[in-house]
């Protein structure tokens, strides 16, 4: 049989992590593969060449790059899919049961918004996407009413991802560190952790990342819970 990839065996780990059997929304998780079988809440893109200088997804448009490797040579950049991708269109076609036979398509989103997460988000878990470009545990103002809160108790990694462009942990009421580590500031273009209890830095590194992020929310990333807006993301 094939083996799991990295991003099959991240998202697994992922889904165990925060109780996935219990999620509103889980159809298809577990089962074969993420972009192949459409594991719900996540979207993808096909898979590009060896060398791309530019994001495969913008989380802005909702938009893939028409850049590919696994399309077929006789299309043309113009006819590939320009919208998120899943299903027949991201299988390999190879049943060499070696890695030639995973998916062609990256998982580019992941939107778990509202969808009763529970337990510790370990962003290390999804170092093996490297396209992932947009990140959503929030949780929104009324979810209660629903019953259909994240109950995230907290949030650690130290493995950079370095295609986040978008994160969204509002409203998860955390507290502890905040993961400096995950971010790549260069990269990021939104980032919203209002209300949550995050402990100010104490280590100088710590307190040098604040700084430096907070510079970037008064320059070009769009922040939610830091100055120059608010400070609500620290209790």
């Amino acid at each position: 049989s094939t083996p799991p990839s990295d991003t099959s065996s991240g998202l697994i780990s992922l889904f165990l992590d925060l109780n996935g059997t219990n999620w509103k929304s889980n159809d298809n998780w577990l089962t074969g593969a993420p972009c192949t079988d459409e594991w719900a809440k996540l979207q993808c893109c096909l898979s590009p060449p060896p060398v791309l200088n530019s994001p495969l997804f913008d989380p802005n448009t909702e938009q893939c790059a028409a850049v590919a490797a696994a399309a077929p040579s006789t299309r043309r950049l113009s006819e590939l899919p320009t919208s998120p991708v899943g299903g027949a269109v991201c299988e390999s076609n190879s049943t060499t049961g070696t890695e030639a036979d995973h998916e062609v398509c990256e998982v580019v989103a992941l939107d778990l918004a509202d969808n009763r997460l529970a337990g510790a988000l370990n962003l290390s878990r999804l170092c093996e996407l490297p396209h992932l470009a947009k990140l959503d545990v929030s949780n929104s103002a009324g979810c209660a009413d629903s019953g259909d809160c994240n109950t995230i108790t907290t949030i650690e990694g130290d493995c950079r991802l370095s295609g986040l462009a978008h994160l969204n942990l509002a409203r998860n009421n955390l507290a502890g560190d905040f993961p400096f580590a995950a971010l790549d500031f260069d990269v990021l273009e939104s980032l919203d952790i209002e209300d949550n209890k995050f402990t100010y830095p104490e280590t100088p590194e710590g307190e040098r990342a604040l700084d430096l992020l907070v510079t970037r929310c008064s320059g070009g990333v769009a922040c939610k819970g830091l100055p120059p807006g608010s400070c609500d993301a620290f209790g």
